[in-house]
């Protein structure tokens, strides 16, 4: 039987990271197997539950790739991918379980994510009543684009994209191209509206955990994704999902 292979990406905080690591561990079995991700802290230890280690910090972008070369190396044991940012707080008992099932009784969904309950700028209230009327439907939301934080990528996605371009290292812009990438390909991208997720927005950055501050970071990485699709021709359908997501995404 194919299993999801969760992995907790860590960066200079093993405390947070432990957290999920400790919720998640105890379920772990037929459904999936879960990895810790260390990528290449330099300002405190590895958490001592680390699998899987980086030599050096290669942000989120490159952490995600060597997430995606690792699943295709192991490929025949998985049938999709989560990928954990260490900034949320899920639920360990039915995480998994719950995405799983979303996913593989609706084989058209390549690319889900459950809600993102965001502080932002404490605009939690706000993020969570955006949803209200969704939860609780036990139906898949169609979406464009799915945001970043615990995406649940189906193997068949996997497979066909391989890796993003380093391009994107910093983390900013593969949520919409894997978006474009599905439109392409004719595949479903959702939002599970019963299952959701607490996200602790740009924590590394606003704690020092990062090598870059949240301004530093937020330039470079947004001037990185626009040379990117302008790059690939489509910046134009950039542009209309970053307008699509200003108003509404995960």
């Amino acid at each position: 039987m194919s299993k999801t292979l969760a992995i907790i990406l860590n960066f200079n905080d093993p405390v947070r990271t432990d957290e999920i690591f400790k919720a998640l561990k105890p379920y772990e079995g037929e459904d999936y197997d879960l990895h810790l991700l260390d990528n290449g802290s330099n300002k405190a230890p590895a958490s001592t539950n680390t699998t899987l280690t980086m030599k050096q910090n290669l942000f989120y972008g490159g952490a995600l790739n060597y997430a995606f070369k690792y699943f295709i190396k192991n490929k025949s044991k998985y049938d999709s991918m989560i990928f954990i940012t260490n900034d949320v707080i899920v639920h360990g008992p039915s995480f998994v379980k719950t995405m799983r099932e979303a996913m593989f009784s609706n084989p058209e969904y390549k690319l889900i994510s459950p809600v993102m309950c965001s502080d932002n700028n404490g605009q939690m209230p706000l993020t969570m009543h955006k949803h209200m009327n969704c939860w609780g439907k036990r139906e898949i939301r169609p979406v464009k684009y799915v945001d970043f934080e615990t995406p649940m990528f189906h193997k068949d996605f996997i497979l066909d994209v391989k890796s993003y371009s380093d391009d994107l290292i910093y983390g900013i812009g593969q949520d919409m191209l894997s978006g474009m990438i599905c439109k392409d390909k004719g595949w479903k991208v959702g939002v599970i509206d019963w299952c959701n997720v607490y996200h602790g927005w740009a924590i590394a950055c606003k704690t020092g955990k990062s090598s870059l501050d949240l301004n530093t970071y937020g330039n470079v990485s947004t001037e990185a994704m626009h040379a990117h699709f302008q790059k690939i021709n489509r910046i134009d359908e950039l542009h209309s999902f970053l307008e699509y997501g200003g108003k509404y995404n995960a």
